[in-house]
Parts: structure tokens; C-alpha cells; sequence
């Protein structure tokens, strides 16, 4: 990540330049502006270290950001390509299936098939379950 990067983007990593050196005043901040060697000043009168010092902190400092950036970025992609391999598993085109647990602690698959009759255990119904039927009788 370039510097350039991190003075268009000022607002947004105003706050990590705090949590960074938390000597600085918003009013520091908006006077920085996004401005590396501003930002170098303003630490020179904050923390009284050297330049040299402190080109090494706001290097370090890139360096974060930009990791950050990049690890951020990788889990999007990620969530991106584990939501398209979820969607390529399910297919469009097939038939919903659940599971339900009887209380004998029995399931049964149930996928509905054509014209929404579902189908369990080989028989076909329109609504409740094949066993519903006969206790209606």
C-alpha cells in the first residue's frame, strides 16, 4: 500500500492513525490531512523522537494497514467463492428435500416431487403424512 492510498482514503484511516499514536488530537488529524510528512511533523512535536524514528513507526504503520487491507480483502473473496460453491451445490433445478424426526426417533426423507405432491417412503401424498391419513379414518 502506498501512501497516496492512505491520503485518499484519510478519513477512514484517521482512526487507526489514532489507536496508532493516540497523542494526536482530531484537530492534528485534520490538519495532517492525509499528509506524510505532516504527519511526521506533527509526531516530532507529540512524542519528541526522531525523524528517523519515526519514519520507521509510520512505515511499520503502512505496512499494518496494508496487511489489514489484504487479509480483509482475502475473507471477502473467500465468503464470495464459498457462497457460489453453496449455490452450485444446491442447484437450481432440484428437488427440495427435508428430514423429519418421528418420536420413535425414526426420520423419513421427504422430497417433493412434480406438481408439489411429496413423496416418503415410496408413496405419494398431497399434504400431512401417509400415516395422518389413516388416523383421520
Amino acid at each position: 500500500m502506498s501512501w497516496d492510498q492512505i491520503k485518499g482514503n484519510w478519513r477512514e484511516f484517521k482512526g487507526k492513525v489514532k489507536e496508532q499514536w493516540g497523542n494526536l488530537t482530531d484537530d492534528d488529524l485534520d490538519r495532517i490531512d492525509g499528509k506524510r510528512d505532516q504527519l511526521l511533523g506533527t509526531l516530532q512535536q507529540r512524542y519528541g523522537k526522531a525523524r528517523d524514528v519515526l519514519e520507521r513507526e509510520v512505515s511499520d504503520f503502512e505496512n499494518k494497514v496494508a496487511n489489514l487491507i489484504g487479509k480483509a480483502g482475502s475473507a471477502v473473496g473467500a465468503m464470495g467463492s464459498a457462497g457460489q460453491r453453496s449455490e452450485q451445490a444446491s442447484g437450481s433445478g432440484n428437488p427440495v428435500s427435508s428430514r423429519r424426526s418421528e418420536p420413535g426417533g425414526r426420520g423419513d426423507d421427504r422430497t417433493e416431487g412434480e406438481g408439489g405432491r411429496a413423496t416418503a417412503g415410496g408413496q405419494s401424498f398431497a399434504r400431512g403424512r401417509p400415516e395422518d391419513e389413516e388416523d383421520r379414518g
